[in-house]
């Protein structure tokens, strides 16, 4: 016995990522409302066996779940306070609905859609605690390595800064290539921007003026959830390529190139040599130009690739 395909959907992000104020997504409640009653009249023709039972007992925990995952990505219209209390009450239900599907799917395999959307919900949780973000990246125009600047003296004078946030950056003399995310801001303040509709260029130049500067030029936007680029090496130790995934999700094989270095009024430097990180990087970078997987899905494929050469 097996779920209808019509039983099973999956919600997307309300926030997607482009240079403005999110958008809204185009699912409401209503349309939820009217797949969940569906659902529920569908488990009425359930088998009596076992099985059936099991499944009759699934529907009220499968709602939740969807409603949890639907519901966080709705938080960042809310105000703060109300936000840490979305939070707070998400877990909650998202703890005790998947304990009631473990206690009912107990001595038997979990199905494999029960798994996802529990997975699924977890995974919003995760991202919803970042919260939207500012994500700055390598202008696509730029044909060459871009080697990111020493921003710690600006870091510094962020001590005692009006920022409520964290920022997490690549390590200065880190190279990155043409759509690469450089690093990214998250807090109420990032937040607070979105809500208020300002542009993600406007909102890190007032809050972070000098940050951004030393960075520049960096192409600004809002995205749902942060993303953290992974580096993997070939097995003669040359690099093979960067990936982008959510950081929220697991992470993906190599070494993690965006590193916290502020949060919560606490400056967190790096201690990294750029000067030998960046002649590290000459001589592993490969002859043919770096491969940049981006996470974000293009006509054709799911993964965009963008390649550069290094200067020599």
């Amino acid at each position: 016995m097996r779920l209808s395909g019509s039983a099973h959907f999956r919600l997307d992000s309300c926030m997607q990522p482009h240079d403005e104020p999110l958008q809204v997504d185009q699912l409401t409640w209503a349309a939820l409302l009217g797949r969940w009653l569906d659902f529920a009249r569908a488990s009425v023709a359930l088998p009596a066996d076992a099985e059936g039972q099991r499944w009759k007992a699934s529907v009220a925990p499968v709602i939740t779940l969807q409603a949890i995952t639907f519901a966080l990505g709705q938080l960042n219209d809310l105000a703060e306070d109300e936000r840490a209390l979305g939070l707070d009450r998400a877990e909650i239900l998202l703890r005790q609905e998947s304990g009631r599907l473990n206690q009912t799917w107990r001595g038997e395999p979990m199905p494999p859609l029960l798994l996802e959307l529990m997975n699924d919900a977890a995974g919003a949780l995760r991202a919803a605690m970042f919260g939207c973000c500012i994500e700055w990246l390598v202008p696509d125009d730029e044909t060459e390595p871009r080697e990111i600047s020493d921003y710690r003296p600006a870091l510094q004078r962020l001590a005692g800064a009006d920022f409520d946030g964290s920022l997490h950056l690549a390590w200065p003399g880190t190279l990155l290539v043409a759509g690469e995310p450089v690093g990214f801001a998250a807090g109420a303040d990032v937040r607070c921007c979105w809500r208020r509709q300002v542009n993600a260029a406007d909102a890190t130049r007032t809050a972070l003026r000098e940050l951004v500067e030393t960075l520049a030029p960096v192409r600004a936007r809002y995205v749902a959830a942060p993303r953290q680029i992974y580096r993997s090496v070939d097995e003669q130790g040359r690099i093979a390529q960067d990936a982008a995934a959510p950081l929220a999700g697991d992470p993906l094989p190599g070494r993690p190139l965006l590193h916290c270095v502020f949060d919560r009024g606490e400056i967190q430097p790096p201690t990294v040599d750029a000067g030998r990180w960046i002649a590290q990087q000459r001589a592993s970078w490969p002859a043919d130009g770096l491969r940049f997987m981006s996470d974000e899905p293009s006509p054709g494929s799911e993964l965009a690739a963008r390649k550069s050469e290094p200067r020599p």
